[in-house]
């Protein structure tokens, strides 16, 4: 019987995963295949292992524990041990559709696909959307919609999400493991560099094919914390480190200043004089947004400044040859 392995990586997150995995009970598995659900344990310190535990009777449960602090580590046990011939991705904050499984595994049929995503709902606390939320800022809470169609991905700019993929095991081997630069660690929460989007540009520079299906849904929980912008803001402004470690390491070809790319600035510029115009017409949405990018830049800055404004040294290897 054919096997799939749906893989969870979970980090001090115990109640909200046993909420993830209890909603999992009520999942349609299709025919003819068997599953999986293989959860890795990222070195949590609250109750997560006393959750696996009790779970471990109710769904086809196993569990690993990961001690290298980060998801990307997590998620590269999982491509090791993983029994299925297909893996397919989501979070331990998330709430799967009932007929979510069966969707992928029809795609995977019906289009031969190599990795097949589906949209990402947000479940907002109280199912009360910010008044400041628009789909210009969805990156951001990992939320995916492109639409009521599906269709075979070839835009860099519409990648998936590791709340809600799947890819053969071979799609894997081939693409290799998971960035482990990028990813959330720890307690971060929410976003990081996304080592899912860099698959997924790997996985199109390799020819293969993604398709995107909206009727493959999850519910991407939100925490209190995520829906005040004060905590956007401050993670905006200063988790700036590990974007600008990844800036100089690959620098741009591109005239440089005070240790930023001069494009930078004029971005500042455009940023800068669309938030006052948000101000001025009170369009809360559009404020929030043009915050955020006005926020990042400052953090990039003060990285800079940290670091000297120097040039970047690949550059000035570069520029020496």
């Amino acid at each position: 019987m054919p096997l799939i392995t749906v893989a969870i990586c979970t980090f001090n997150r115990a109640p909200v995963l046993r909420r993830t995995l209890e909603h999992m009970r009520g999942m349609e598995v299709p025919s003819p295949f068997d599953w999986e659900l293989l959860v890795v344990d990222n070195k949590s310190t609250d109750d997560t292992q006393q959750v696996l535990n009790e779970m471990a009777g109710r769904l086809p449960l196993r569990s690993l524990r990961e001690l290298q602090t980060g998801q990307s580590y997590a998620r590269n046990l999982i491509l090791r041990e993983a029994r299925g011939q297909w893996i397919v991705w989501t979070d331990d904050d998330a709430l799967v559709d009932p007929r979510w499984l069966a969707t992928i595994m029809a795609t995977f049929e019906r289009t031969s696909a190599d990795i097949v995503f589906g949209r990402v709902e947000a479940a907002w606390p109280n199912e009360q959307v910010p008044d400041w939320y628009s789909p210009r800022v969805s990156g951001l809470f990992a939320l995916i919609d492109y639409g009521a169609d599906a269709f075979v991905a070839t835009d860099p700019h519409k990648s998936f999400a590791g709340v809600n993929f799947a890819a053969k095991i071979e799609a894997h081997r081939a693409l290799g493991e998971f960035r482990v630069d990028y990813g959330v660690r720890g307690d971060q929460t929410g976003g990081g560099l996304g080592e899912d989007t860099d698959m997924y540009e790997r996985a199109l520079g390799r020819g293969m094919k993604i398709v995107y299906e909206p009727k493959a849904i999850v519910r991407h929980m939100m925490p209190d914390i995520r829906a005040k912008k004060m905590f956007n803001w401050k993670k905006a402004l200063l988790n700036q480190d590990r974007y600008y470690e990844n800036l100089i390491k690959d620098p741009p070809r591109v005239p440089w200043l005070l240790g930023l790319p001069r494009y930078y600035y004029r971005n500042m510029a455009g940023d800068t004089g669309a938030l006052l115009w948000a101000l001025a017409t009170r369009d809360k949405p559009r404020r929030f947004f043009h915050e955020l990018y006005v926020l990042r830049f400052l953090g990039l800055f003060a990285q800079s400044g940290r670091h000297g404004f120097r040039r970047p040294a690949a550059l000035e290897k570069a520029d020496a040859r």
